[in-house]
C-alpha cells in the first residue's frame, strides 16, 4: 500500500464524493444525504451522537413527534444503504483506498483504509446486473416451529422453512434475508423487533407445524417487523405421510410464498397501505412502484395516473432504475388496453420502448418481459408471445401474476383449456387473487352459452371505474333477459367511456384473436345498445 495514503479530512471527503458520484449511488438522492450527514457527523467528532431519532429529523425531514421504534424508515435506509456500500466496493470502488462502511448495529460509519493487495477482478457486465442489490420490502423467514412432539417432524420444519425461502428469493420484489441467518434462531425464544432492528427487516414470516396422527396442521403468520402485528395468517391442514412428506412441503411452501410475495401478495398490498398512511416522504423509487402495485390491484384511471406520473418523476431522479421503466411500459401498454389517461397515437409502441429499455438495464426476468409478452400479444406477434410465456413460466411457475395474465391472454387466444388451469392455479396458489382474473372464467361460461355462470364470475371483478366490466354485465343481462340490470350496466359504461358505442368494434379487436369470439362480443354488445 502507498505511504502516502492518510485518513486525512480532506482524503474521506474526496472519497465520499467518489461515492456519491458513483454509478451505484446516481440520484439516489435521500440515500445521499444519509451517507453525507454521517460521514460529515463523523469528521465532526461526533459519531457517538448519530442515532435513528437525529437521522429522522435531520435527513428524512421528521418533526420532533418521531418515534424510531415505530416508523421503520431509519432502519429501513440504513439497510439499503449498507447493501449500496458493499456492492460499491465490489464494483465501481474495488481499487479506491479508503473504505467508507456502515456497520450493523450502528448509524456511525467506519472509515478506513481498503485492503489493495489483490488485483481486481474482471467483471461480466452481466453478472454485475444481476448482483445489483435489491430494493424492495425487506423479509426474513424464521425457522419453522415444531410443535408436534415429535422430533422426527424437525426435518418437515426444516424443509419447509427452506422452501419458502427459495419460493421467495424468485420475486424481484423482495429483498429475502438468507436462511443461515435466520436459522441460529431456530427453537429459541425471540424477539421480534430486536430481531427485525439487527435484520434491517420490513417483515417477519413465522410459522409452526402440528401433528395427530396423519393430519397434518401449517401455521403461517406475517408481521409487520416495526410493530409485530399481524398482516397476514393462514392455516393450512393436510393429510401427511411418508411417501407424500416433500410434495406437502413443497405445495404450502409455493402457497404461502404465492400468497405474500407476489406481486399482488400481501406484502406489497400492505407496504402500499402503509405508504399512503405514511406522513414522510419515501424513498422515491420505493414509493412509485409501491403506486404501480396498488394500481395493478385495483386498476382505475385514478390509480393509473397516480403510478405513471411518479414513475415519470422517479425515471428523471435514476435512469437507470428498470423497475420504475418497467412499470412504465405497463402503464403504456394500459393506455392500449383499458383507455387510461391515452395521450399519445401508438401507446403499444411506446410501452414497446420502455419495456426494452428495461430489459437492456437488467440481467434479471422481470415484469419488463412480462409486459414485452402482453404487448406482443396486442401486436399480433402470437409466436413471440407464446415464447415469452413458456419463459416466463420455466422461470417463475409459482408466480400467481404471472400463471394469471398468462392464463387469461391464452383463453382470449383460444387455448381455453391451457388458459383455465393456469388461472385457477393462479387462484389457488393466491387466494387474494385480483378480481380481474376472474375474467378468463366468464370468457369460458360466455362462450360456451353459459350466461348464468359467466355473470357469476363478473360479479367478483371489483374494478367499478373500468368499462370492461360493467359492458360485460350489460351483454350478460341483456343476454338473460335483466332489461333493468342491463340498462344501468349499460349506464355506466357510457359514464366511463362516451366513446364506446362507436369504438366498440375497436375495443373488441384488441382483445379477441379468434374470429367466432370476437362477432360473439360484437353481437352481445349490439343487442346491450352498446354498438352505433
Amino acid at each position: 500500500m502507498p505511504s502516502d495514503i492518510s485518513l486525512s479530512p480532506e482524503k474521506i471527503s474526496a472519497q465520499l464524493d467518489h461515492i456519491l458520484a458513483s454509478e451505484t449511488f446516481k440520484n439516489k438522492n435521500r440515500i445521499h444525504r444519509f451517507l453525507r450527514y454521517v460521514v460529515e457527523e463523523y469528521l465532526e467528532g461526533r459519531s457517538h451522537l448519530i442515532k435513528g431519532y437525529s437521522l429522522g429529523l435531520e435527513v428524512f425531514d421528521k418533526d420532533e413527534t418521531f418515534d424510531p421504534q415505530s416508523d421503520a424508515i431509519v432502519r429501513v435506509e440504513a439497510g439499503r444503504l449498507r447493501r449500496l456500500l458493499e456492492h460499491y466496493y465490489m464494483e465501481e470502488g474495488f481499487a479506491r483506498a479508503i473504505s467508507i462502511s456502515l456497520p450493523k448495529g450502528s448509524y456511525a460509519p467506519k472509515i478506513e483504509l481498503s485492503d489493495l493487495s489483490s488485483p481486481p477482478p474482471k467483471k461480466d457486465p452481466v453478472f454485475s446486473a444481476a448482483a445489483a442489490p435489491p430494493t424492495g420490502p425487506a423479509i426474513a423467514v424464521l425457522p419453522f416451529e415444531n410443535l408436534s412432539g415429535a422430533p422426527s417432524q424437525d426435518i418437515f420444519c426444516d424443509g419447509i422453512t427452506e422452501e419458502i425461502i427459495n419460493h421467495l428469493s424468485f420475486s424481484p420484489s423482495l429483498y429475502v434475508i438468507s436462511r443461515r441467518t435466520t436459522s441460529q434462531y431456530k427453537g429459541k425464544a425471540i424477539d421480534i423487533r430486536r430481531l427485525a432492528e439487527e435484520w434491517e427487516a420490513h417483515y417477519i414470516l413465522e410459522g409452526s407445524i402440528r401433528t395427530a396422527g396423519d393430519n397434518l396442521r401449517v401455521s403461517a403468520q406475517l408481521l409487520n417487523a416495526a410493530t409485530a402485528a399481524v398482516v397476514w395468517s393462514e392455516n393450512y391442514d393436510r393429510k401427511l405421510n411418508p411417501e407424500n412428506l416433500i410434495d406437502v412441503q413443497d405445495e404450502i411452501a409455493a402457497h404461502v410464498a404465492a400468497t405474500i410475495g407476489d406481486t399482488y401478495g400481501a406484502v406489497m398490498r400492505r407496504s402500499a397501505v402503509d405508504m399512503k398512511r405514511s406522513s414522510t416522504e419515501y424513498m422515491e423509487a420505493y414509493r412509485s412502484m409501491l403506486l404501480l402495485h396498488d394500481y395493478l390491484f385495483e386498476l382505475s384511471p385514478k390509480t393509473h395516473l397516480k403510478a405513471r406520473n411518479s414513475l415519470e418523476e422517479a425515471v428523471k431522479i435514476d435512469p437507470n432504475y428498470p423497475d420504475a421503466w418497467a412499470g412504465l411500459a405497463f402503464l403504456a401498454l394500459d393506455e392500449y388496453r383499458f383507455s387510461f389517461n391515452v395521450r399519445t397515437k401508438d401507446p403499444l409502441e411506446l410501452a414497446r420502448k420502455y419495456a426494452e429499455k428495461a430489459i437492456g438495464l437488467s440481467a434479471k426476468y422481470s415484469i419488463a418481459w412480462y409486459a414485452m409478452t402482453i404487448i406482443n400479444f396486442h401486436k399480433g406477434h402470437i409466436d413471440k408471445f407464446e415464447d415469452n410465456i413458456r419463459m416466463g413460466l420455466s422461470i417463475a411457475p409459482n408466480s400467481p401474476a404471472i400463471l394469471a395474465d398468462s392464463g387469461v391472454y391464452l383463453c382470449l387466444l383460444g387455448k381455453l383449456d391451457e388458459g383455465l388451469s393456469l388461472v385457477k392455479k393462479a387462484m389457488d396458489l393466491n387466494p387474494q387473487h385480483p378480481g380481474w382474473c376472474r375474467f378468463a372464467l366468464c370468457h369460458d361460461h360466455y362462450i360456451r352459452g353459459d350466461y348464468h355462470k359467466a355473470i357469476e364470475q363478473v360479479r367478483f371483478i371489483e374494478t367499478p371505474d373500468w368499462f370492461w366490466p360493467h359492458a360485460l354485465q350489460a351483454i350478460l343481462y341483456a343476454k338473460l333477459g335483466h332489461k333493468k340490470e342491463a340498462e344501468i350496466s349499460r349506464e355506466n359504461v357510457l359514464r366511463l367511456y362516451p366513446g364506446f358505442p362507436k369504438n366498440a368494434e375497436k375495443e373488441c379487436r384488441k382483445w379477441f384473436r379468434r374470429e367466432e369470439d370476437f362477432i360473439k362480443y360484437l353481437d352481445g354488445l349490439r343487442g346491450a345498445g352498446l354498438v352505433t
